[in-house]
């Protein structure tokens, strides 16, 4: 009888890998504490690993918000919100509130963080590089569909409307769908409008 083959080690997690289930992990104990519950100790506990780890791969804070920052801006715009309400022929409504739902934890992480700048300085430039992807997000789906750039106070309008969505739908999250997609319908007008705006003859 062959000798039994003994059973292969199991895979151990590449050092980006390993970043990548930390900052997941981050999002997550946010989602769940509020930015106050986050520490070294909280990451390290749902991750599964030593606090000694989180603290190798990110020695403060600040360092792993940031690299979560920029982790969910992707993430977050795999479906961007402004080019699906630009499409033609209309992209249903009740599919952005899927995709709310799909990201809520790191849409949660994002206004966590957003709130803590207001005492926390140091974090404030990372929600201003954020915000920014963000803004060149709908410039960006607005020449995808051949449009006019959109004014600089039109695209903070329409970021302010899909920002406030978002966060009644991940505040409140009741049986609120038919309302939200409702105003995704009026949201997607108002874009029509402002593109009307954008491209008419100055006078």
């Amino acid at each position: 009888m062959p000798p039994a083959t003994p059973p292969s080690p199991a895979r151990r997690p590449g050092y980006g890998e390993r970043r990548g289930e930390l900052v997941q992990a981050a999002i997550r104990v946010v989602a769940a504490q509020g930015i106050a519950g986050l520490s070294h100790r909280s990451v390290a506990r749902e991750a599964g690993v030593t606090h000694g780890l989180v603290r190798h791969h990110f020695g403060t804070m600040t360092s792993l918000i940031a690299e979560a920052l920029d982790t969910i801006l992707p993430q977050s715009l795999r479906r961007n919100p402004v080019s699906l309400l630009l499409a033609d022929p209309g992209y249903p409504e009740e599919d952005l509130v899927s995709w709310i739902d799909e990201q809520a934890d790191l849409q949660v992480f994002e206004y966590e963080v957003l709130l803590a700048t207001r005492h926390t300085p140091e974090l404030r430039p990372l929600a201003e590089r954020l915000y920014r992807g963000y803004e060149d997000s709908v410039r960006s789906a607005f020449a995808e569909h051949d449009l006019p750039a959109p004014a600089d106070a039109h695209v903070t309008l329409i970021l302010a409307a899909i920002e406030g969505l978002v966060l009644h739908r991940v505040t409140f999250r009741r049986d609120d769908g038919p309302t939200i997609t409702a105003a995704f319908v009026a949201l997607r007008e108002a874009i029509r409008l402002a593109v009307a705006a954008d491209g008419a003859p100055s006078t």
